[in-house]
């Protein structure tokens, strides 16, 4: 039988020779860590602030730069009340700080996980108490509570505070465990002096998104427009007097081409969300990253956005940071695909930002346009004489009757109007009456005249071209051309 080195170095009575030594150790340890972790809860309150840092192990044990000046923190983790002689040293430190004459404002904490010990209450009390050294206990009211967080009476209370407060952070990219254990280790680093990029063994608030791994970076763009835009029949304005606005049409109806070139020729500030997932994301979180990045990141003030807790509150905090008379215009893509609720939801939280929705017709559309209270738009299309161009421009020429049969058949969808065109040069050589004919007969045995063109379409692919149909219709958000052109070239 296998033996378990674990179990039996356990039950091996002579694993430690001096147990004295051990318990010295494990709690020269145990000060530490609490130190360290109460020193990452205070980048996590920093996170709170537009300025100011954090410092660790150089006149105290942590050190935070405000506007109104530095406090200094020691730490004291102990199992027996907290003593006049175990802050002495402490005390006379504060003393000398108080004495540098490049001294700026200045305040002085003491932390300790345990209370006050019978004397040291008395003291606190006297008038001979400095008025500028406070000290807090876990049972006292934490007056710095803007600026560090709750006194733990343990590691594992500090622990848990930590994992906690990692977990609200927005835009995160780690698990709360991982990332608690990396900012511990990189304050230990940084307390060393060895860590290069902290010399002065501060965390900027600045530094924080990268060392939080926050990802607040756009991920979606305006999908790339035709040479030649061709506008639909009576087409609605890209910027009116509603706050929101609802645009439905079919798939192939062109709303995303539309939105993009309008945007294109737009004086407002514009972006585009097409939605993905919605059941498994955080819809709110998920838009306010992508409008954090495209509106804000870079500004002075964008670090007021990381403070909040839940996606809804970033948007919040967002809207209040734009402008009402120059409010940007968000393009929401496929909106169908979230219950109306959500949307109602997101969209009030953002007064100074006018949406532009793009839905497919259904239950969904018909109840956010009557839960909104917004009127339904359409694109109608495009008429007979644009999909004779379009026609035209394939090689083949048709006249206006023939016209008016494919703006019928196809509903003068882009799509299905442009797939039309290249199937006739390339099935009927350019005989568009026939292939009219044709798929007008089989609309009656095979569906809908439109699942002809496109099953059609596909037929015509090449093996090359019908591989790369196939993975693109597994990607979750919208490629690029140059994205598609990589792709391309990866296949075997």
């Amino acid at each position: 039988m296998q033996k378990n080195p674990q179990q039996e170095l356990k039950n091996n009575p002579h694993d430690v020779i001096d147990k004295t030594q051990l318990r010295q150790i494990e709690s020269v340890h145990r000060g530490f860590l609490y130190q360290h972790l109460f020193a990452v809860g205070c980048l996590f309150k920093l996170a709170g602030q537009e300025k100011g840092a954090v410092a660790v192990e150089r006149d105290e044990d942590v050190e935070i730069t405000t506007n109104d000046g530095t406090i200094y923190v020691q730490v004291k983790y102990r199992s027996n009340p907290l003593a006049r002689s175990d802050i002495k040293t402490t005390l006379e430190r504060f003393d000398r700080i108080r004495s540098e004459p490049n001294s700026k404002r200045f305040q002085f904490l003491i932390v300790s996980s345990s209370e006050l010990g019978p004397q040291l209450t008395v003291d606190v009390k006297d008038r001979t108490w400095p008025v500028d050294v406070a000290i807090l206990t876990p049972t006292s009211r934490n007056t710095f509570s803007d600026r560090v967080p709750c006194v733990w009476f343990s590691l594992e209370e500090a622990v848990t505070w930590c994992y906690a407060a990692a977990g609200n952070l927005p835009f995160g990219t780690l698990r709360p465990e991982t990332l608690v254990w990396k900012l511990a280790a990189c304050v230990q680093f940084a307390a060393t002096g060895d860590d290069a990029s902290r010399r002065d063994h501060l965390f900027a608030r600045e530094d924080l998104p990268v060392l939080f791994e926050q990802l607040v970076d756009q991920l979606q763009e305006f999908p790339s427009t035709p040479l030649e835009y061709r506008p639909q029949a009576d087409e609605p304005v890209f910027i009116g007097d509603e706050q929101t606005r609802l645009i439905v049409g079919f798939s192939g109806a062109g709303k995303t081409t539309w939105a993009s070139w309008q945007a294109q020729h737009s004086s407002a500030a514009c972006a585009y969300f097409g939605v993905v997932d919605p059941q498994g994301s955080d819809l709110a979180k998920a838009l306010a990253r992508e409008l954090a990045a495209r509106f804000v990141i870079g500004q002075p003030e964008s670090a007021a956005l990381f403070p909040a807790f839940s996606g809804i509150e970033a948007l919040q905090c967002l809207n209040g940071r734009l402008r009402p008379d120059k409010a940007p215009v968000v393009v929401m893509d496929n909106v169908h695909q979230v219950e109306p609720e959500e949307i109602k939801r997101v969209i009030g939280a953002c007064s100074n930002i006018r949406f532009i929705l793009l839905a497919q017709p259904g239950s969904n559309a018909t109840r956010l346009a009557a839960m909104m209270e917004i009127e339904v738009e359409c694109l109608k299309g495009w008429d007979a004489d644009t999909v004779a161009s379009v026609f035209a421009t394939e090689g083949s020429v048709i006249g206006p009757g023939t016209a008016k049969n494919w703006r019928l058949t196809t509903g003068g969808l882009p799509l299905y109007v442009k797939n039309s065109a290249r199937l006739c040069i390339q099935r009927y050589e350019g005989n568009a009456e026939v292939f009219w004919k044709e798929v007008s007969h089989g609309n009656h045995l095979d569906g809908l005249a439109q699942e002809s063109i496109l099953r059609m379409t596909i037929e015509d692919l090449s093996s090359d071209e019908a591989s790369l149909v196939a993975v693109m219709s597994l990607a979750s958000l919208r490629l690029t051309p140059s994205e598609i052109e990589a792709l391309a070239d990866a296949l075997p």
